[in-house]
């Protein structure tokens, strides 16, 4: 049985964006009205149902030249067969559907039913100093080799795929100002001046799963700005307290750094305190910054 607050949210969704598809039987009929016709197939138990139809409804009412439709899968077994929840389907044509493999987001499915060219090339200064100022939210950087083709394709697949901004250039020197020693390249580095690391690599393996993860931050290490007034974090098998100066000329490497050392040890929790003041250094015994003091809870 439909849980009654998502049958509601379909039908409303429904009846202002997109077809209702659900107990329609055969879809050639509709097909061959509704051309092209991009279908969500859900399940009314899936926890995230009610999320994805409201991205679907949100992405029909952008683009109201093509054709929506959604199928509980839950409800109607034989009008669509799929393996997983959602589906999302193409159809144009006579052409065998073409299915999406993004975010379930509404700028997304936007980027890449209308083949906009999310991904931004890096050419020139101007490039560069113009994505950091409009661009405020975290932004994934690929550094590559003029002719790496591979590392080109999929960062256009991921950014037509996902929410976000995306870039990349060939040009090391460009981008020294952030990022002054890349690595080997292809690189993928996460931008965000918000954040205790501002310039982060990415460590893992090229897949699309695992770069949005690390761009979400779902996989950052256990490296946190802290407020020593504040209890610290629980579940820690031990603790580092870094003490730093923000403003110091060597900032930025010592957090990169920390950032490759705490990738590797997931259990430590590791805490940043920018203090301008020596204050808390002296605390400690520490003369000067940076310093780092650790401890385990039960000592």
């Amino acid at each position: 049985m439909l849980p009654r607050l998502l049958i509601v949210a379909t039908h409303a969704l429904s009846a202002v964006a997109f077809l209702n598809l659900t107990g329609v039987g055969n879809l050639s009929t509709t097909l061959a009205t509704h051309d092209p016709l991009f279908l969500l197939a859900y399940a009314s138990w899936d926890a995230g149902a009610s999320a994805q139809l409201e991205a679907f409804a949100a992405t029909a009412t952008s683009i109201p030249d093509m054709s929506f439709g959604a199928i509980d899968v839950a409800v109607d077994k034989a009008a669509l067969h799929v393996t997983g929840y959602p589906t999302l389907l193409l159809y144009n044509g006579s052409a065998p559907p073409t299915e999406y493999f993004g975010d379930v987001s509404s700028i997304a499915m936007q980027h890449w039913l209308l083949h906009d060219a999310p991904l931004q090339l890096v050419r020139t200064q101007d490039e560069w100093a113009k994505l950091q100022r409009n661009h405020p939210r975290p932004l994934l950087l690929a550094i590559t080799a003029s002719d790496d083709d591979h590392a080109h394709a999929f960062m256009e697949t991921l950014a037509n795929g996902a929410d976000g901004t995306f870039a990349l250039t060939t040009n090391v020197s460009l981008v020294a100002d952030v990022i002054p020693q890349p690595g080997r390249l292809p690189a993928l580095w996460r931008l965000d001046p918000t954040a205790v690391v501002p310039a982060r690599p990415f460590l893992g393996t090229w897949s699309i799963p695992d770069v949005l993860a690390f761009y979400s931050g779902a996989t950052q290490p256990w490296l946190l700005s802290y407020n020593p007034a504040d209890a610290m974090p629980i579940g820690a098998l031990a603790y580092v307290l870094i003490l730093t100066d923000k403003d110091a000329s060597w900032h930025a490497a010592l957090m990169l750094q920390l950032h490759l050392v705490a990738s590797r040890q997931r259990r430590i929790c590791y805490l940043v305190v920018e203090d301008p003041s020596l204050s808390l250094a002296g605390y400690f015994g520490i003369a000067a910054r940076p310093g780092l003091v650790c401890w385990r809870r039960n000592r």
